[in-house]
């Protein structure tokens, strides 16, 4: 099966509220080893990842992302070059292809240079018969992330599911709301263990 790893902004595994910590955090070790498991068989299984930054890395934020997330050993994955990057603000969504009224040129010029495009991300994202999104936040960034790509991006057939266990979730009552909305559109809540029965089955559960 032809599958595609969405790691929305994974900064947000390593905030502990408003805190970005540096390294491994020892209370998420389950869930950062499975992160590293999932990814790394989607590599091994020839499927495909794509991870969204906020930030381009050349910000102070975003070198601190950086050294978050290269001192975790589980998401060293992360490092693989055969996962492709693009950078999506804040809300986890692209910027639109046409520059929207009321932004000057000079402004929308930085923009473009730092923010993937709507039609940027979609040669990204390419075609996949399944799609997995884990990262965060599941009731913010994440949640946004998954309803672009089934509006913009979702191919006829192609199968949606988030990990909430592999998310971070900051707002457990959001989430509710944002779980029963994803539900709404047929995107499935998926277990690890589900996920990884289905990468070794070649998309069977």
């Amino acid at each position: 099966m032809n599958t595609l790893l969405h790691i929305v902004h994974p900064y947000t595994w390593n905030l502990v509220g408003k805190s970005l910590v540096v390294g491994a955090i020892k209370e998420h070790s389950k869930r950062d080893k499975n992160i590293g498991t999932l990814g790394r068989t989607v590599l091994d299984t020839g499927g495909r990842i794509l991870h969204y930054r906020s930030d381009h890395g050349q910000s102070i934020q975003g070198m601190l992302q950086n050294i978050a997330l290269k001192t975790c050993p589980a998401l060293e994955f992360l490092l693989d070059e055969r996962v492709r990057t693009v950078v999506t603000t804040l809300r986890g969504c692209p910027l639109p292809d046409e520059k929207p009224e009321g932004i000057d040129e000079e402004k929308w010029k930085n923009l473009k240079e730092v923010y993937a495009t709507q039609s940027a991300l979609a040669e990204a994202v390419g075609t996949a018969e399944l799609s997995i999104f884990i990262g965060g936040a599941l009731e913010a960034c994440l949640a946004n992330t998954i309803s672009f790509h089934n509006h913009y991006y979702r191919r006829n057939g192609e199968e949606l599911m988030y990990i909430p266990e592999l998310c971070a979730t900051f707002d457990k009552e959001r989430a509710k709301i944002v779980k029963k909305l994803l539900t709404e559109i047929n995107v499935k809540e998926a277990t690890y263990e589900e996920a990884m029965t289905m990468l070794r089955n070649g998309g069977r559960e």
